[in-house]
């Protein structure tokens, strides 16, 4: 069987996020959308004809190395209810998440994002952002494998497989961040070039 990315949703301000997300995030910037408070939540309609399902995704925290924030910022993702990933967030992350079948039993894939370290910049200084930030997400791709079948259902898996296959590629690694005392993020253009976070402010990008 051939691995596909069958569902790519791109968080930027040119994406696609807004056909998928729910309650917990901020509005779409030039390289993410932030998620918000405690929890976020995103709905993807399960492909048909598709199996062994993988979750890869990219994304930054908001953290700090100066100590006027958090050091890190915890994650768990979960499926349907069901708990597939935890970690530890210190910079930007691109795990690759198996998805067991089992968990895929009704027509939606609910996906539940847990971030209980959220921060508000205005609160800590580091800048005058009011929202409570928590994990900066680039993009986020489901991945198949075609199920095997005899038939009209083969044209089902072809059709869904060519879809898949012009789809838009998910959005460039976050660039450099910005000192402390940032612009607005509405008032930035998306940056060009890829390096790692700056040290002294936080250890994320545009918006903080």
């Amino acid at each position: 069987m051939t691995e596909r990315a069958i569902q790519v949703i791109d968080f930027t301000t040119v994406g696609n996020s807004g056909d998928f997300i729910g309650e917990g995030w901020s509005i779409p910037e030039p390289q993410g959308t932030w998620s918000v408070g405690p929890e976020s939540k995103l709905t993807i309609r399960k492909p048909a004809n598709f199996g062994n399902f993988v979750i890869h995704f990219c994304a930054t925290p908001a953290v700090s190395s100066d100590g006027r924030g958090p050091a890190s910022q915890r994650l768990a993702l979960l499926v349907n209810g069901n708990e597939i990933y935890t970690g530890t967030l210190t910079a930007t992350v691109e795990p690759k998440v198996p998805v067991a079948d089992a968990f895929l039993s009704g027509d939606d894939i609910i996906i539940e994002l847990r971030h209980p370290d959220w921060v508000i910049p205005a609160d800590v200084g580091t800048s005058g952002d009011v929202r409570p930030l928590a994990v900066w997400f680039h993009s986020l791709t489901l991945v198949g494998e075609a199920v095997e079948f005899e038939g009209p259902a083969d044209e089902a898996v072809a059709t869904v497989a060519a879809a898949a296959d012009s789809a838009a590629e998910p959005p460039p690694t976050p660039a450099e961040a910005p000192a402390a005392d940032v612009t607005p993020a509405d008032q930035v253009s998306s940056p060009a070039a890829t390096s790692q976070p700056k040290r002294g402010g936080w250890l994320s990008f545009i918006g903080w």
